[in-house]
């Protein structure tokens, strides 16, 4: 048993709360996105903040720090930076005031603008993340 089976099998074991079992979950699936997400597109990063519910600032937070404590839990990385989580922050800080159109009526002007909104939104920050000198990072060898 792996993945999401296995986390939903040690939660129910443990008496885990509802609200620990859907973020374990949630790092669980989207955890491998969240470390390659400076390749991702504006709507792949769109279906994922979506999907995960980070418009909550508490599960934002608790997200990303569960995904970069799994990056960083790697030998030798503890100290390597983790700018995923700056970028998705400021991502999410970007969505934050825009209204999210949800999946309602996806062919209508009105779902089509604020759609296009929001990935201007993310593409602006992505930019902006793109553009930065990369910091220095541990090698494999």
């Amino acid at each position: 048993m792996t993945g999401v089976p296995l986390v939903r099998a040690v939660c129910k074991r443990f008496g885990v709360p509802e609200s620990w079992r859907v973020l374990a979950e949630y790092v669980c699936q989207m955890h491998l996105q969240v470390h390659t997400s400076l390749s991702l597109r504006p709507q792949t990063i769109l279906k994922l903040v979506d999907s995960t519910g980070m418009a909550d600032p508490e599960m934002c937070e608790n997200f990303l720090g569960a995904c970069e404590a799994d990056a960083r839990g790697r030998l030798g990385r503890h100290d390597t930076p983790y700018p995923q989580g700056v970028y998705l922050r400021e991502a999410v800080a970007a969505l934050a005031p825009l209204e999210n159109p949800g999946e309602a009526d996806r062919g209508a002007p009105d779902w089509q603008h604020l759609h296009r909104v929001r990935l201007t939104a993310v593409k602006a920050v992505r930019d902006r993340h793109l553009a930065k000198p990369s910091a220095p990072t541990a090698s494999c060898a």
